[in-house]
């Protein structure tokens, strides 16, 4: 018998007859078996190695096995004498390098412990013999580069390329000794210049051979002497022979840090230097900073707003645009960088611009945003405060209450402004906007609001076409470290609102709840009892410090928690709409000072309970709204001074079958793409960096019972759910009505069931009768995928538009039929392809559900629709294998297509399509294999060939001489093999162009695209933090 606990061994012979009947087996990951397999074989070698008697014996056995592997060109020599090659001598050397002392082929541990290699000494030695090195340190003292100064001089002598990443965090790095690096002519070097809130903390250097043994120390040493010579610093060394996976990964993450623009290049000029010195300066508060105009670029979440915004324009002719964000993550950039490119897209001139906020102490620090970004310290003036009558009203910012008070539009005219910025909305009385909003009419109106929904219950929403055209993912804003990390408990809750007497109309029934929760007397108490005991051992028995808030069902709810509070000694209020202004502001004046440690709240849109040192906040009830529960939960997430993470205790009950737990897990985690209830199973691995969510017992049952009930069980969720669509939103039902409210992949939906069955499966429509069903729902649930809009408008047009395109873009038609019925015509009983398309009229329900998934699918792609090459295929819309191959000539209606092919030759087209997976391997974890195809930044893509790829071989050769030999290479990419239980396509990045490449079979290549990928698909795969 074997012992019990984890395991991640090949399952032998052997091994099998140890199993007992508790074993747990699993399936061996394609992407994964290389790795573990030649692991397992590595191991049994080893111990026939150590077992041989003599040198021949090993020898021989190695021949043997290399024999039996068709390596015959591998065999070694029997003699141990001179059977390791070490060094081949460059031109000029007559004695090989100083080798470092530790191994080239396998890795170790340094600890600094006496008596071992030490970690400056083992640096130089390998500078001495590097073809590249690339140095990660969060700081650079002088006492380091002195340290390693031998080594930087050998480098410099051979004229070796050092790049050096480094930061001015916490002011620790010397500037001379940066300035030092940087007169060396093979140096470069790149800084973060962020002194806050900079993620660098890595020390890590990387000693590149041509030889293939290359090396890596990783772990707590910065370019120090203490932290190399001196402290218990613990550092490991990793091998390419040993570890190549490893050194793989720091390759790309590297590559990742140095083309990422947060950044910048640093070079020997006075201005680098007088730029490093002032960063250094301010956190040392050496000196007062003069301002100085930077650069400002995007990060990828603001990058992914403003191209949502090109969309929302030119695509679909929105020119009313609402985003929503949350305070403090940057709105003002946005919009400024937002205008810089308008006015570039308009021929470089400045068109007339209102920026509205609510507050005139914000004004200054929205202005200098806007003139930083565009370098012009002269543009715009401030309208108000001391500057009542401005000069020029061109350029004017001012508060919403001095435009209304000056009725401005009155006096300039409907159309004086091109383009009109209203900041933070949500803040003022909907009377102070009705005059901007209906006294202008600019051709571009930008919203920037924390949240749609105002203090005063109104919307403004209406003003922008009653939609949110972006908005900032909490997500995205916790991995930026815009918003204080959370740690989110689920706790059991001893009250079950499972009943169908909590629910009435779609969502929890108030009325019912605050019953529960205050008037059943005991069973409140209990419930009671139960958020302070949870409280305090969440807090390990101390609430010094809380400042917390606590939303409840009711304002009788909210009072009762209060009394329940102060009658355990914690010191407590209600701040709801019947609280007057002056207990309001005594209240929020005791939680801030330490008098109060709890508000207890109902009204969410409560502005005054938006306190940045608030650290705690209870979750109290079921929240219907997604919308509802992320502002709730933002209200804590400000960053405050001696706030590391915000305590957040839900308590997560038995809930109701028809409320969707799900949704609110899925909206903490970064992007879509992971499985919810395996990642509740697996205790959230994906969450943002710094963050938590751990559910207790009883609640991981019910989170876990609910989720199977709304996944697994669709055949009566939805039914159960378009029944009382229409009694429960308020709204028509429709294809994009229903997601939206009911946020179910449209993939899993359409998988199951085409639109109209589903339909009918609630009683709502007749029995579909297509004649090609059975065939035809797959094209249904595939144009659920489709994000090209000129393509979706063909779907939407059929089945006449599928003839037009067979005469007028037969490639295209290909495309279409494809998409439709999946085989070639033969296998159809298809004699033509016009055929194809007159056998489709026949199926009225799958022509209407296509019609409206389409609809949907336009309506919320980001794709712009460009299309810059000869091929029917828009830029940045995704596409499946038979698509693609249509797209680029090849006959899918007469032939059968290329399958389980990562590159595909169209030699009459001259053209190399690249079909990329990035993550090849079905774990969302895979070191072994995440680092061969990826992102650097937004131009730049790493591709690995096929194993089997030679650089002398005529794919290798095109593809490395594709600009001379007048071929086109193009990028196709997805994220995943699949899309919940469907077959992922390939988003088009484009053209690319060779950069460089490397190794043999396989051949990695670094490509140029000529256009930048979206930011959506670089967030999902980036490199380098």
């Amino acid at each position: 018998m074997i012992k019990p606990g984890l395991y991640e061994s090949i399952l032998t012979k052997r091994l099998r007859k140890l199993l007992s009947p508790k074993a747990v087996l699993g399936n061996l990951d394609d992407a994964e078996a290389p790795g573990l397999l030649s692991g397992h074989l590595a191991e049994v070698i080893k111990r026939a190695l150590e077992s041989a008697d003599t040198p021949q014996e090993r020898a021989q056995l190695v021949n043997k096995l290399l024999g039996v592997l068709s390596a015959g060109d591998e065999a070694i020599q029997e003699s141990p004498k001179d059977a390791v090659l070490e060094a081949v001598l460059r031109e000029g050397e007559t004695k090989p390098p100083e080798s470092p002392e530790t191994s080239l082929s396998k890795s170790c541990l340094f600890t600094g412990a006496a008596g071992r290699p030490q970690m400056a000494s083992e640096l130089i030695q390998e500078m001495l013999s590097a073809d590249r090195v690339d140095i990660l340190v969060s700081f650079v003292k002088r006492s380091g580069v002195a340290l390693l100064l031998r080594g930087f001089e050998a480098l410099r002598a051979r004229n070796i390329p050092v790049r050096i990443i480094t930061t001015c965090y916490m002011g620790a790095s010397d500037p001379e000794a940066v300035e030092a690096l940087a007169k060396l002519p093979n140096v470069s070097i790149r800084v973060s210049y962020d002194t806050k809130h900079t993620r660098l903390h890595a020390k890590a250097y990387y000693f590149y051979r041509e030889s293939g043994f290359s090396t890596a120390y990783v772990g707590s040493s910065n370019m120090s002497n203490p932290a190399m010579s001196e402290g218990l610093e613990w550092n490991i060394k990793v091998t390419r022979p040993d570890l190549e996976h490893i050194l793989k990964g720091f390759e790309a993450e590297f590559e990742g840090y140095w083309n990422s623009k947060s950044f910048e290049s640093y070079s020997k000029e006075e201005q680098d230097k007088a730029k490093f010195r002032r960063a250094i300066a301010e956190v040392r508060k050496d000196v007062t900073v003069p301002a100085v105009f930077f650069d400002i670029t995007p990060r990828p979440y603001q990058s992914r707003i403003l191209e949502t915004l090109k969309v929302e324009r030119n695509a679909r002719g929105f020119w009313k645009n609402l985003i929503v964000a949350a305070t403090g993550t940057g709105k003002t950039i946005i919009a400024a960088l937002d205008y810089r490119d308008y006015c570039r897209a308009h021929g470089d001139r400045r068109p007339r611009l209102l920026f509205i906020a609510h507050r005139d102490q914000i004004l200054d620090q929205n202005l200098a945003v806007f003139r930083n970004i565009l370098k012009d310290p002269n543009f715009g003036e401030r309208m108000g405060g001391p500057n009542v009558a401005p000069g020029r009203m061109d350029h004017i910012f001012c508060t919403v209450q001095t435009a209304d008070s000056k009725r401005i539009w009155e006096e300039l005219g409907k159309d004086y402004y091109e383009f009109i910025i209203v900041d933070e909305a949500h803040h003022a009385p909907a009377s102070s906007y009705v005059g901007i909003f209906e006294g202008f009419s600019p051709k571009v109106l930008l919203g920037l609001t924390a949240t749609p929904e105002r203090m005063d219950g109104e919307s403004i929403r209406p003003y922008f076409g009653d939609r949110v055209a972006a908005e900032l993912r909490l997500p995205e804003a916790l991995e930026e470290k815009l918003l204080c990390p959370f740690q989110y408990f689920g706790v059991g809750d001893p009250v079950s609102v499972e009943d169908d007497r909590f629910w009435q109309a779609g969502k929890y029934n108030v009325g019912a709840l605050e019953r529960a929760y205050v008037d059943e007397g005991g069973q409140a108490k209990n419930r009671a009892a139960a958020v302070r005991d949870a409280l305090l051992r969440y807090r390990l028995d101390n609430l010094s410090g809380i400042k917390g808030i606590g939303f409840c069902v009711s304002i009788r709810h909210a009072e009762f928690m209060v009394e329940y509070f102060n009658s355990v000694d914690i010191p407590s209020a209600a701040v709801t709409s019947r609280t007057d202004d002056e207990a309001r502001k005594r209240s929020l004046r005791g939680l801030r000072d330490g008098g109060l440690k709890f508000l207890f709240t109902v009204d969410l849109f409560n502005e005054g309970v938006d306190i940045p040192e608030m650290n705690t906040v209870l979750f109290l009830r079921p929240t219907d709204s997604l919308t509802v529960f992320l502002q709730q939960l933002g209200r804590g997430l400000r960053h405050a001074e001696g706030k590391d993470a915000l305590l957040v205790l839900d308590f997560v009950g038995q809930m109701h079958r028809r409320y969707r737990v799900d949704r609110k897990f899925a909206a903490l985690l970064p992007g879509k793409r992971f499985n919810i209830q395996k990642e509740v199973e697996k205790g959230f691995p994906h969450v943002p960096p710094g963050c938590s969510i751990q559910l207790e017992k009883q609640a991981l049952d019910a989170v876990l019972r609910n989720i199977k009930a709304a996944y697994s069980n669709l055949a009566a969720y939805v039914p159960e759910t378009l029944k009382t669509f229409k009694q429960d939103t308020g709204k028509e039902l429709s294809f994009k009505n229903y997601l939206e409210a009911y946020d179910i992949e449209p993939e899993r939906l359409l998988k199951a069931r085409t639109w109209a069955q589903w339909k009918y499966a609630a009683d709502l429509v007749p029995k579909p009768e297509d004649p090609d069903l059975p065939v035809l729902r797959a094209a249904v649930a595939r144009a659920c995928q489709i994000s090209a809009p000129g393509y979706l408008a063909d779907i939407e047009a059929l089945p006449e538009r599928g003839a037009q395109l067979v005469s007028e873009n037969p490639a295209k038609a290909n495309m279409v039929y494809s998409m439709l019925w999946g085989l070639k015509g033969e296998d159809r009983s298809f004699t033509t392809i016009e055929s194809a398309f007159e056998r489709l009229a026949k199926n009225p329900t799958i022509l209407e559900d296509l019609r409206e998934v389409a609809q949907y699918r336009r309506d919320v792609t980001t794709c712009s629709g460009e299309n810059p090459y000869a091929l029917p295929l828009e830029l940045h819309g995704h596409y499946t294998n038979n698509e693609i191959q249509a797209a680029f000539g090849r006959d899918t209606f007469r032939k059968s297509t290329q399958r389980g092919v990562g590159v595909l030759h169209f030699p009459e087209k001259k053209a190399y399509a690249l079909l990329v997976t990035l993550n090849k391997s079905d774990k969302d974890f895979s070191p072994t294999t995440m680092y061969k195809d990826y992102p650097v930044n937004f131009s730049r893509f790493h591709w690995e060939s096929q194993s089997t790829t030679a650089q002398n071989s005529h794919t290798g050769r095109n593809l490395i001489e594709h600009q001379a030999r007048d071929y086109g290479v193009y990028l196709f990419v997805r994220v995943d093999k699949s899309s919940g239980p469907l077959t992922a396509p390939f988003q088009f990045l484009g053209r690319a162009d060779h950069v460089s490449h490397e190794g043999d079979r396989p051949i990695s290549f670094m490509w140029q695209l000529e256009n930048p990928m979206p930011a959506e698909l670089l967030e999902a795969k980036r490199v380098g933090g």
